[in-house]
């Protein structure tokens, strides 16, 4: 809802405003927790959680032809 709101007002402004899931992702976040290096070998064995996957979303919505001028959506990778 945001997000379409935020493209509403910067309509003609040539910025673009989307929304975006990358999915779960193992990262250095939450490192510190004491259950963290399990999740992540759990993940990674389900080939889960890979920040690569989530990455490509925002790389295809800055480089691809077919989402220039693309605002106000939301996109999904799921589990990243």
């Amino acid at each position: 809802m945001f997000t379409g709101e935020l493209a509403l007002q910067l309509s003609g402004t040539g910025v673009t405003v989307n929304a975006l899931n990358p999915g779960f992702n193992v990262t250095g976040l939450g490192r510190e927790l004491w259950f963290a290096s399990a999740l992540e070998r759990i993940l990674k064995f389900l080939h889960i959680g890979d920040p690569r996957k989530g990455a490509e979303i925002i790389i295809r919505l800055v480089v691809e032809s077919q989402y220039q001028g693309v605002t106000g959506d939301y996109f999904n990778v799921g589990t990243g």
